[in-house]
């Protein structure tokens, strides 16, 4: 039973049903690429407002939208809220290596948009 409820937020993201017929190995491939292209949407969603809890506001808005990749597919409020709680995780974990060490605003990148819709139809 442990074993089912700590692999149940690893489940195959369900953007597409093509996923499905994917290697078992690539699911975490596909939620790296789940989680950075949310974080990158976040960051745009998140562009004017003011910095005032910024990075927590950052993590909250990509977990969200990470979990809610699955969501759509029917998946259960307890799988949304673990893959919530996974993605929050990992992007603490991550925060110091994502922080963005350069002194100018970087420009605005369409670019995780693009893949993820990319993902979506394909």
């Amino acid at each position: 039973m442990a074993a089912h409820f700590l692999s149940e937020p690893l489940i195959r993201p369900g953007m597409n049903s093509r996923f499905a017929e994917l290697p078992h190995w690539t699911t975490p491939l596909l939620w790296l690429v789940a989680l950075v292209n949310s974080r990158g949407i976040a960051r745009l969603l998140l562009r004017g407002v003011p910095k005032t809890n910024y990075g927590l506001w950052l993590i909250g808005v990509s977990s969200l939208l990470a979990a809610s990749l699955n969501f759509a597919t029917g998946t259960t409020g307890r799988t949304f809220v673990l893959q919530f709680a996974l993605a929050a995780i990992a992007f603490i974990v991550a925060t110091p290596w994502l922080i963005d060490k350069r002194n100018v605003p970087p420009a605005r990148s369409y670019q995780p948009l693009g893949i993820l819709v990319l993902l979506l139809i394909w």
